[in-house]
């Protein structure tokens, strides 16, 4: 039994897990790499790709085996980038699958690298081919891309159908850097909203704001919820009746995620508002009740998702709160 368990643990040992890095990673990481000539350079811009969520590493008995990003300007893979001696047969191949899934999750449909010559043919191994500069290449390198549809979840196929249908853009979500938040199926009620609807969130993000609305209210804060979960489909309504008023898409967007990258689809974000404070509106963050969220929200686990200039590009929303 015990020569077992240590024949597990030590297989345990040697398996390649490829997962986001922490920020404590970040200056080995950019060491190991070897895209750009200046350290500080590779530290600035892995650094931004840590912070966006479109850095993994790979570790094996926690070495750092190799590392792929993903480049949103772009539309393009960074990397990967692979340590020869813990390669293994399958290690390139499995981060690339990696980058592929990460790229389906902001919705991309295609995706594009820039290889060194001498990886032109891994590549082409793994289904990419030569592209034209008209797929977003703005490399001096020649591109390789493919579709990555395959990888896209049974969700992401029905917002792209959403979207089509209301003239979003497909590149949406790499622009905004906004992931795709699929429907939470586990919800808890968290009472009656300030209209008298019942709102619910995902379970862990329920009891959190119940703990934290019920803190603030015993130190005389009022903290209402306006808006918790939402489908898809109630996102692509609200988008349709603005269009049906003579709205224009873009500016539509500017102050409402597309159908399908809502945060509140994933029962973890609300909208809050406050007694006498016009509901979801920027002088929202004058009142008491913000100051309040500022200070205490986060030992809650909830941080505000669009400050003032966001990478988002969203308009700057002090009443909405997301549980991470």
């Amino acid at each position: 039994m015990l020569a077992h368990f240590m024949a597990l643990w030590s297989a345990m040992k040697q398996r390649t897990y490829i997962r986001p890095p922490s920020p404590a990673d970040i200056d080995r990481i950019a060491m190991f790499c070897t895209a750009n000539p200046a350290p500080g350079a590779r530290v600035r811009n892995l650094s931004e790709l840590a912070a966006g969520g479109c850095l993994l590493a790979a570790t094996q008995a926690g070495r750092l085996a190799g590392v792929v990003g993903l480049d949103l300007g772009r539309r393009a893979m960074a990397g990967p980038w692979i340590r020869p001696q813990a390669a293994g047969p399958d290690l390139g191949r499995r981060m690339v699958v990696a980058a592929e899934r990460l790229a389906a999750r902001y919705g991309m449909t295609h995706l594009i690298v820039y290889p060194a010559e001498n990886a032109t043919a891994f590549f082409a191994d793994n289904g990419y081919l030569k592209v034209a500069g008209g797929l977003g290449a703005t490399s001096a390198r020649p591109g390789m891309a493919r579709s990555i549809v395959r990888r896209s979840t049974r969700f992401a196929r029905r917002v792209r159908e959403v979207s089509e249908a209301l003239g979003i853009p497909r590149d949406y979500g790499a622009r905004h850097q906004l992931r795709l938040q699929p429907e939470s199926r586990a919800l808890r009620s968290i009472g009656k909203d300030i209209y008298g609807r019942e709102q619910k969130m995902a379970p862990r993000a329920a009891a959190a704001w119940t703990k934290m609305s019920a803190a603030a209210r015993a130190e005389g804060i009022a903290i209402l919820p306006v808006s918790a979960f939402r489908t898809v489909d109630y996102q692509e309504g609200l988008i349709r009746a603005k269009l049906e008023k003579g709205h224009q898409l873009e500016h539509i967007l500017a102050v409402s995620a597309a159908p399908g990258y809502s945060e509140h689809h994933s029962g973890r974000a609300i909208d809050v508002t406050t007694p006498g404070c016009e509901v979801l509106e920027e002088p929202f963050e004058d009142t008491g009740a913000f100051k309040w969220l500022t200070e205490n929200a986060g030992d809650f686990g909830f941080a505000l998702s669009y400050p003032r200039n966001n990478r988002h590009g969203v308009a700057y929303e002090p009443w909405h709160w997301m549980h991470h």
